[in-house]
């Protein structure tokens, strides 16, 4: 997801919009990668499902 994230902030008309630069976005990312763990999903996990058709 970073690297998408990464990818999407630096489309050139959300960088002129937002006024983001390389470092910028490197940075955040950066602080992204540093603050946040990584989840791990139970894929036994039964979901019921409301509307099956």
């Amino acid at each position: 997801m970073l690297f998408e994230l990464a990818r999407v902030l630096r489309y050139p008309r959300l960088q002129k919009f937002y006024g983001l630069t390389e470092d910028l976005v490197y940075s955040y990312v950066a602080f992204l990668r540093k603050s946040s763990g990584i989840v791990t999903l139970n894929p036994v996990l039964a979901a019921s499902i409301r509307d099956v058709m």
